[in-house]
């Protein structure tokens, strides 16, 4: 899976700094680089918040000759409760595009995931879907979420809650794709979908369906529950190779049918491997996503009620833009981040919101910044994850902290 653009990485700075962009306001935020611990091979850490315990971090590393799901409790004011181990085994499918993440439910269980292989396939793995019903301290047994039983890809999982002890799951899944020409989408006449299920504590899939029959490979979903439905965000495909953002709405009465975020029209004939991001507060949700139609790289933003979106504003664009996005609600407003070059290094930059969506400055909080960067909010702090690089093949796990 070719990424758009390649670089070398340099020390890790923290910067913290606004720069001058013509928006409404220059105030910035307050940063903090956190201490945090990890092997020399950790990195695909992802974030979320459980109301009672904090910002829960998960990553994976290496174990010995397979590899480690981890996980680790920060409260809100950045200092580490506890930590913990998921699973860890050999044979699993590890992508630095395609990476495990935690949903926290509404009768608190926390639901995790790892990808396994199954063949010999270099895209032949499972999502394997694990719950703990004490917040990390015990994992039950594993869960395959799909039943196709296909030696072909299934990942790029995104989760919700979805009442009491439910989680909702979508993944891109290549169960067509099996007699392909190459398993993952490139060549023959079956093609990569999108998929969803329920899952709740007796461990049996319900509610299973596909929600588009043509999608790109291999880009992130995202997937966000709002005060009424639930909101799933992926990158389309059309016949002709146009690959803007889709929608579905979902809810215990079934899904919509797929919709266009925005007809950007970009005709990419290959997987950029840089997928949309969705927050939502109350009804209003906002959808952020890189696209190259018009030229070069460009993050947009919209907001809607989910079952349409206005038009698009541009939050970046240009050469230095690499998109990579993320966003949350955050103190009355929203925080947007994404991964910019700055002096030729990878670089996590957000943009804060106001409630209308009013952007301030741009602030460059830290590099170099690998991977896909995570974001999740509490209130007013703001915890950001990414992988950084430590050079000659490892690297470990970064930790910033963000206030107004």
């Amino acid at each position: 899976m070719p990424s758009l653009r390649s670089w070398r990485y340099l020390p890790m700075l923290v910067l913290g700094l606004p720069l001058g962009s013509g928006t409404a306001s220059a105030q910035t935020l307050t940063v903090e680089r956190l201490p945090f611990e990890t092997g020399t091979k950790a990195a695909q850490p992802s974030v979320a918040v459980d109301p009672r315990e904090g910002f829960v971090i998960t990553w994976q590393e290496r174990d010995g000759d397979g590899n480690a799901l981890r996980y680790a409790v920060l409260d809100r004011s950045g200092k580490e409760q506890r930590r913990g181990l998921v699973s860890s085994g050999p044979e699993r499918f590890i992508n630095g595009a395609d990476f495990p993440s935690l949903a926290v439910l509404d009768n608190g269980d926390w639901v995790t995931f790892w990808l396994q292989k199954t063949a010999a396939g270099t895209y032949a793995y499972e999502i394997r879907v694990v719950r703990s019903r004490d917040q990390g301290r015990s994992w039950g047994a594993p869960v395959v979420v799909h039943r196709d039983a296909t030696p072909t890809e299934h990942g790029f999982v995104s989760m919700a809650p979805a009442g009491a002890d439910r989680v909702r799951l979508i993944w891109l899944d290549g169960r067509n794709m099996a007699g392909s020409a190459d398993a993952h989408g490139h060549g023959g006449d079956e093609h990569m979908t999108l998929r969803s299920a329920l899952l709740a504590r007796d461990g049996v899939p319900t509610d299973e369906r596909e929600l588009d029959a043509l999608t790109c490979a291999c880009c992130q979903t995202d997937l966000v529950r709002g005060a009424q439905k639930t909101v799933a965000v992926y990158r389309d495909r059309s016949d002709k190779e146009i690959r803007d953002i889709g929608a579905v709405v979902l809810d215990d009465e079934g899904a919509s049918l797929p919709y266009s975020v925005h007809d950007d029209a970009w005709t990419m004939p290959g997987c950029p491997v840089n997928g949309p991001a969705l927050a939502a507060r109350g009804g209003r949700f906002l959808s952020v996503w890189p696209t190259m139609a018009d030229g070069p790289m460009e993050v947009r933003a919209a907001f809607g009620n989910g079952d349409s979106f206005d038009a698009p504003r541009t939050l970046g664009e240009g050469a230095d833009e690499l998109g990579r996005v993320d966003a949350a609600e955050f103190a009355g407003g929203w925080l947007v981040s994404r991964v910019t070059t700055q002096d030729d290094t990878p670089t996590l930059t957000v943009t804060q919101l106001s409630a209308d969506g009013e952007a301030r400055a741009d602030q460059h909080l830290a590099a170099p910044a690998g991977g896909y960067p995570r974001v999740a909010v509490i209130d007013d702090v703001a915890l950001m994850v990414f992988t950084q690089p430590s050079g000659g093949g490892n690297s470990t796990v970064a930790v910033v902290r963000t206030t107004e």
